[in-house]
Protein backbone atom coordinates (compact mmCIF):
# COMPACT_ATOMS: atom_id res chain seq x y z
CA UNK A 1 0.00 0.00 0.00
CA UNK A 2 2.96 2.29 0.48
CA UNK A 3 3.42 2.90 -3.25
CA UNK A 4 -0.25 3.61 -4.05
CA UNK A 5 -1.38 7.07 -5.11
CA UNK A 6 -4.23 7.78 -2.74
CA UNK A 7 -6.77 10.42 -3.77
CA UNK A 8 -7.28 11.46 -0.14
CA UNK A 9 -4.64 10.76 2.48
CA UNK A 10 -7.32 11.07 5.21
CA UNK A 11 -9.65 8.48 3.66
CA UNK A 12 -10.20 5.55 6.02
CA UNK A 13 -8.99 2.08 5.08
CA UNK A 14 -9.95 -1.42 6.14
CA UNK A 15 -7.29 -4.13 6.35
CA UNK A 16 -8.26 -7.77 6.60
CA UNK A 17 -6.23 -10.95 6.41
CA UNK A 18 -8.04 -13.82 4.72
CA UNK A 19 -6.29 -17.19 4.39
CA UNK A 20 -2.94 -15.53 5.02
CA UNK A 21 -3.44 -12.87 2.31
CA UNK A 22 -3.76 -9.26 3.48
CA UNK A 23 -6.35 -7.11 1.70
CA UNK A 24 -6.49 -3.32 2.01
CA UNK A 25 -9.63 -1.45 0.96
CA UNK A 26 -9.74 2.33 0.65
CA UNK A 27 -13.09 3.81 1.63
CA UNK A 28 -13.92 6.93 -0.33
CA UNK A 29 -16.77 8.92 -1.80
CA UNK A 30 -16.54 11.59 -4.46
CA UNK A 31 -16.83 15.18 -3.37
CA UNK A 32 -20.34 16.45 -3.90
CA UNK A 33 -22.05 13.07 -3.43
CA UNK A 34 -25.80 13.19 -2.99
CA UNK A 35 -25.80 10.80 -0.04
CA UNK A 36 -23.56 9.99 2.89
CA UNK A 37 -22.11 6.55 3.53
CA UNK A 38 -24.74 5.96 6.22
CA UNK A 39 -27.57 6.94 3.86
CA UNK A 40 -26.19 4.66 1.15
CA UNK A 41 -26.00 1.66 3.50
CA UNK A 42 -29.57 2.29 4.71
CA UNK A 43 -30.78 2.51 1.10
CA UNK A 44 -29.00 -0.73 0.15
CA UNK A 45 -30.39 -2.58 3.18
CA UNK A 46 -33.91 -1.31 2.49
CA UNK A 47 -33.61 -2.48 -1.10
CA UNK A 48 -32.36 -5.93 -0.02
CA UNK A 49 -35.27 -6.34 2.39
CA UNK A 50 -37.81 -5.24 -0.22
CA UNK A 51 -36.38 -7.63 -2.83
CA UNK A 52 -36.01 -10.60 -0.48
CA UNK A 53 -38.14 -13.63 -1.15
CA UNK A 54 -39.70 -14.55 2.17
CA UNK A 55 -41.24 -17.99 2.56
CA UNK A 56 -42.94 -19.26 5.67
Amino acid sequence: MDNMNLPNKNAPIIKRTINGQEFTVLIHFQDGCRESAQEKVKRMLRSDVQNAEISV
